[in-house]
């Protein structure tokens, strides 16, 4: 079983839109050429456990992205670039 997230974001957006048993048209996603057929869907309770992973792993991805945004203005703060006129 899949949950939602899970894909690549158009992976998703097709495999949503098909009905159980039904195939997809060829997608072509970052990760290659897929065909992509729904063989069934069901209405799961999530888990505690799951509950808490996703939101540790929502928690670290949010972290991280905060990270690198710190370190890229660091980065264009730290920049110099130097203007000289051509030897004559």
């Amino acid at each position: 079983w899949a949950v939602p997230g899970q894909f690549v974001p158009e992976f998703e957006q097709v495999m949503n839109a098909l009905a159980p048993g039904q195939v997809s048209e060829p997608l072509q996603s970052r990760f290659g050429l897929h065909l992509i057929q729904v063989q069934e869907r069901r209405q799961a309770e999530v888990s505690r456990r799951d509950q808490r992973e996703w939101v540790r792993n929502v928690l670290r991805a949010e972290k991280t992205e905060r990270a690198y945004e710190d370190w890229a203005a660091d980065l264009r703060a730290r920049a110099y670039v130097e203007y000289r006129e051509p030897l004559q």
